[in-house]
């Protein structure tokens, strides 16, 4: 709830809570579930009429084994819950609209998510060795990776290069691309871009936000 905007302050705020959890339902189209991985990548592709290629992934930035918590108790699990009531309401609520959604897309979406899966195990078939390598993934982090086969093709190694990618390797990666492209066009990252003030022209594109949140905060504002 924090990253999404709402202060601290209104934590403890029944009503703000599910005023606040109103308005981000009114803002975004879709609200994706880590639990729900491949069911949230499925809406998506249906939601932007996109092809399962477009979704296809490998699991990557996986703890190693040794860091994963085996146990919790019921009291840790329950305070969990209590100190972050706040965020429970806003998975709770999000959880029932997410599956609410699947059940209006019809058997057709169970029918697309199994060949979905499919799909993915044949990608990692093409591209990766068996098992998994511990790579870094900052400073003195390390997470689960993987070693991609040797005998692939051009475009397969391509593929599943990308699938591969760390965060930090892929902004590299569209940075060099970026960069080769603004040469090409003659603009190297020293030339200052003309018509640096020019940009009223797209006012049309600027996202302007609900007025929910300056609403909010003088609605709930404390005494």
């Amino acid at each position: 709830m924090f990253d999404l905007g709402l202060r601290f302050e209104y934590f403890q705020n029944l009503t703000a809570l599910k005023e606040y959890i109103q308005f981000l339902d009114n803002e975004f189209d879709l609200v994706m579930i880590m639990d729900y991985f491949d069911e949230s990548l499925l809406l998506m592709k249906r939601l932007l009429c996109w092809k399962i290629e477009d979704i296809l992934y490998v699991k990557l930035n996986e703890r190693q084994d040794k860091e994963k918590a085996t146990r919790l108790s019921a009291r840790v699990k329950e305070n969990i819950r209590r100190w972050n009531k706040a965020d429970v309401l806003l998975f709770d609520y999000f959880n029932a609209t997410f599956w609410r959604r699947v059940k209006k897309e019809g058997p057709s979406f169970y029918e697309e998510l199994s060949t979905f899966r499919q799909r993915k195990q044949e990608i990692q078939q093409l591209c990766l060795i068996n098992g998994t390598r511990i790579q870094r993934a900052y400073h003195n982090k390390f997470v689960k990776g993987y070693s991609i086969r040797n005998d692939l093709d051009e475009n397969s190694k391509r593929l599943c290069e990308n699938l591969v990618r760390t965060e930090n390797d892929f902004l590299a990666h569209l940075r060099r691309k970026r960069m080769a492209k603004l040469r090409e066009t003659g603009i190297d990252k020293h030339d200052k871009i003309k018509n640096e003030g020019e940009w009223h022209v797209a006012k049309d594109l600027r996202y302007v936000p609900l007025r929910a949140r300056r609403i909010m905060r003088k609605r709930f504002r404390p005494p």
